[in-house]
């Protein structure tokens, strides 16, 4: 349909267009209107709605029960350490109460069984 050419004069890139807009109307023709178009169109919008609110109402039960268990699992950590899980020490001071100064001059001073220190 397009053919090369060295001249790109407007009136030859006019009926190029013009073609091409010719042969893309007879290839996709206008559909004929029917009285069911609309209830067609509102059938259609109706079905993406559902299936939207229906992913909406998945999503938040989603969160609900991510939530709760969220909730149950902190009351059961809360429950089972009541002095707290978490630690306020820094790392340092909880590996220094693990293995206190007298305890690692005795590691040092007798090695165990396999000879190392």
């Amino acid at each position: 349909m397009l053919r090369h050419t060295e001249n790109f004069e407007p009136e030859w890139l006019e009926r190029q267009l013009d073609e091409l807009f010719a042969a893309y109307r007879q290839a996709c023709p206008d559909p004929e209107p029917t009285a069911s178009f609309v209830p067609g169109v509102w059938r259609l919008i109706e079905g993406r709605r559902e299936a939207t609110s229906r992913l909406c109402r998945w999503a938040q039960a989603f969160v609900g029960a991510a939530a709760l268990a969220c909730l149950v699992l902190g009351l059961l950590l809360n429950v089972a350490a009541p002095g707290g899980v978490f630690s306020r020490a820094t790392y340092v001071e909880a590996l220094a109460e693990e293995n206190p100064p007298e305890v690692q001059l005795y590691a040092t001073a007798f090695p165990n069984e396999n000879g190392l220190r």
